[in-house]
């Protein structure tokens, strides 16, 4: 019964190890109640079929979390990443308890094993605050798969060697062992991880300076269209200014349409408003919009930017969110400029407490369905083109945080990236 009972609070400290690394469902009462029905079934389960019982363990815990968390992806990786400091806890207590006392703690009775596990607890605990508090944002630099793959292969290594110490005789020296190679192979995995976030990072650094940089270039254009603007308008008033001094209002009349008329004419129907890009942070983001939607508006596509409420997006999606709108509004403006399009090329930014949507709509001739508008090398452009929409999906898969809709519907194609 007391070791029955050593297992239930060590699955049940699993769990608090995961919602340490991220606040998801402990808000929901039936969470909790499924977390503790489900540490004393699997703790009797061990003590009746035997060590085999970690894999239903994990799938029920697993499922738990991303149920409860409204299907988050992220649990992928933070459930084997919660189980593998349990283990770290573990670890760390018996080498207290070999430093203290030179002995393990082998006691399963529930006295004897309770400063074992508080010291186990605690490690994990602190552990995975310290990552949620320093690490977090070097983590949403690793793609979904990579930190699933890694957290999922050191958990699985780890039993594995568990399991084929327990078929062999010589426990003391596979312990030693098993000890050694899951620390060296744990410290090879963080290494490698490590550098692979740092040259992901530097990507991402690279992307930020050279949307800056495209950015203090409109700037400049931008400047040198308003100084223009300051001469011509100058001029203009010099002239006004002859006109009147010599009371030539027939002349000043013919003046005013051909020369004034027209201008004003064109300011009011500016191909793109981009005062809404107020509401955007970051600045790299809302630089790199401002750049694409002036490229449309060049071209004479009429651009209906909204962004009604301040929205703020997280540096480290910007890289794979600027990527993926790069695409949809390159393969908007090249659709309208070829298909000399009057209508206006639509961009809404939404947000709630829950997500962000980002739509953009372009109206397009072509009634092709989706699923062959998105096959690889398959366009409507001409001879090597037609990859830019299987990209976006790689580019979208990649990231957990983001996902795709697609439609066309009496040739309008929509396009929204929903932000989790």
């Amino acid at each position: 019964m007391e070791y029955f009972l050593i297992v239930a609070s060590q699955l049940f400290a699993h769990s608090l190890n995961m919602l340490i690394l991220k606040r998801g469902p402990g808000k929901k009462w039936w969470f909790w109640l499924l977390n503790i029905a489900g540490s004393f079934f699997f703790s009797w389960l061990l003590t009746a079929i035997g060590f085999i019982s970690v894999i239903p363990t994990y799938f029920f815990q697993l499922g738990l979390f991303y149920f409860a968390s409204n299907k988050d992806k992220e649990y992928f990786y933070l459930v084997p990443l919660g189980l593998i400091l349990g283990v770290l806890g573990d670890y760390f207590s018996n080498f207290i308890s070999l430093m203290a006392f030179n002995r393990l703690v082998l006691d399963n009775s529930l006295n004897g094993a309770i400063p074992h596990l508080l010291v186990a607890y605690a490690f994990a605990l602190i552990v995975a605050w310290l990552i949620r508090r320093f690490f977090s944002r070097r983590l949403t630099f690793l793609p979904h798969p990579v930190l699933i793959g890694a957290t999922n292969l050191l958990l699985w290594t780890y039993y594995l060697l568990i399991f084929v110490d327990r078929m062999n005789a010589t426990v003391a020296t596979n312990h030693k062992l098993e000890t050694l190679f899951f620390a060296l192979y744990s410290i090879i995995l963080l290494a490698v991880l490590h550098n692979y976030s740092r040259t992901l990072e530097a990507r991402y650094t690279k992307k930020t300076i050279e949307l800056q940089e495209d950015y203090i270039k409109r700037l400049e254009a931008s400047y040198q269209q308003l100084r223009t603007f300051k001469h011509d308008y100058r001029n203009i008033l010099y002239t006004l200014n002859a006109y009147i001094e010599e009371e030539d209002l027939a002349g000043l009349k013919q003046y005013y349409q051909k020369n004034i008329l027209p201008t004003n004419l064109a300011l009011e129907d500016r191909p793109v408003d981009l005062n809404p890009l107020a509401n955007l942070e970051p600045l790299n983001l809302r630089s790199f919009l401002m750049v694409k939607l002036m490229e449309a508006s060049t071209k004479n596509i009429k651009v209906k930017l909204a962004i009604p409420d301040k929205i703020t997006i997280k540096n480290s999606l910007i890289v794979d969110l600027s990527e993926a709108l790069g695409i949809i509004l390159d393969n908007a403006t090249e659709e309208m400029t070829a298909n000399q399009s009057h209508e206006a090329l639509i961009v809404q930014f939404l947000t709630d407490p829950k997500k962000i949507t980002i739509t953009v709509k372009n109206p397009t001739p072509t009634e092709l369905p989706l699923h062959q508008l998105k096959m690889q090398h398959f366009t409507t452009k001409g001879a090597d083109r037609g990859n830019g929409l299987t990209i976006l999906d790689q580019v979208i898969n990649r990231n957990p945080h983001l996902s795709l809709s697609t439609k066309l519907v009496e040739q309008e194609f929509t396009q929204r990236i929903t932000i989790k």
